[in-house]
């Protein structure tokens, strides 16, 4: 006894199944076991539901502003959506700019790359938790770009994957740092304030104490009577 798979074309379409044939001394007989045009048609079905689950996230991430990105360990191919790419001022057309992690890599700001870095190591040895980094990457225009970087461990067919999302946060950035430079400079002067002073003032006693051999004296200067100035139109100003 042995088993066969066949094709036949029946009422304009064609079919596919199992038959099973026994041999007797005078032929065979053919005997068909089976049809498998349904589980073709739940295939077809499941394949489709699938393409809508894609469609969806994609409008998902678009509606979001959220880029996209995909990281194969094993040959360090580095993918990026077209709205990644976008955000950085390229299109699908153009020269990659992160074909490989390492050419991503090489985007990344020289101030943030040692964080970045440590970070990712960081998560291929415990991959348990989300990774997650603000860091600058350069535009093509060669202004930097502040991003939120979101990933997960991801296991694909048995390659080692990373994949995660890119939020521009550049304004957000922005605005933290306006905060701050209100919160340590004086509104009328722009001067540091006595807050920033006394933080300034912290950190070289610190430096002080760790390095006695080192002299040093405190002078104040009250610029032009600022302080007069600042007192009598601060309020009004």
């Amino acid at each position: 006894m042995s088993q066969v798979g066949i094709d036949h074309e029946r009422a304009g379409h064609w079919v596919d199944g199992v038959a099973t044939c026994q041999y007797w001394h005078g032929g065979c007989a053919w005997g068909f076991a089976r049809t498998n045009r349904q589980r073709r048609d739940e295939l077809k079905l499941r394949q489709q539901a699938k393409i809508d689950d894609n469609e969806r996230i994609a409008i998902a991430l678009e509606g979001a502003e959220l880029g996209f990105w995909e990281w194969d360990i094993a040959t360090d191919s580095f993918r990026l959506s077209a709205r990644s790419l976008a955000m950085f001022g390229f299109t699908s057309d153009d020269e990659k700019i992160g074909a490989t992690h390492a050419a991503w890599q090489a985007r990344i700001h020289p101030e943030d790359l040692p964080v970045v870095l440590a970070k990712v190591r960081a998560y291929q040895e415990n991959p348990s938790e989300r990774l997650e980094c603000e860091y600058r990457v350069r535009h093509r225009s060669s202004v930097w770009i502040w991003v939120l970087d979101l990933g997960r461990w991801l296991g694909d067919a048995g390659r080692q994957l990373i994949v995660g999302t890119l939020l521009d946060i550049s304004s957000r950035k922005e605005m933290e740092q306006q905060l701050l430079c209100m919160a340590i400079t004086d509104p009328l002067t722009g001067l540091s304030n006595r807050r920033a002073f006394n933080e300034r003032l912290q950190l070289e006693w610190e430096r002080l104490k760790r390095s006695p051999e080192i002299q040093a004296a405190l002078v104040l200067c009250d610029i032009y009577h600022f302080k007069r100035i600042n007192g009598t139109y601060s309020q009004t100003v």
